[in-house]
């Protein structure tokens, strides 16, 4: 199930927001986003494609022989977070 539904759904049971995003594992924002009609980061279904497709996006060849000549993992994750290409947080990559 789509977590906007899903919050949309608890909302209508009359859960608190806090409740809501124990529930739904979400920040605050979308909770009251979704209650206030507002769009949320939680609707972006291109967000979640890249977040499961990731790993087919980069060229793994090319950061291995840049991570081998001494660029650290965090300048690596940097370099592709910023054009959008990498949708996941420091820790996952």
């Amino acid at each position: 199930m789509n977590k906007v539904n899903e919050i949309k759904r608890l909302l209508d049971l009359k859960l608190s927001d806090r409740a809501i995003l124990r529930a739904v594992q979400v920040s605050c924002n979308p909770v009251a986003s979704v209650r206030l009609g507002k769009p949320t980061s939680v609707e972006s279904t291109s967000f979640e494609i890249a977040k499961e497709k990731w790993p087919s996006l980069i060229n793994w060849e090319k950061l291995n022989s840049e991570y081998q000549s001494g660029v650290t993992l965090f300048v690596l994750w940097e370099e592709l977070k910023e054009p959008k290409l990498l949708a996941v947080n420091y820790s996952t990559f």
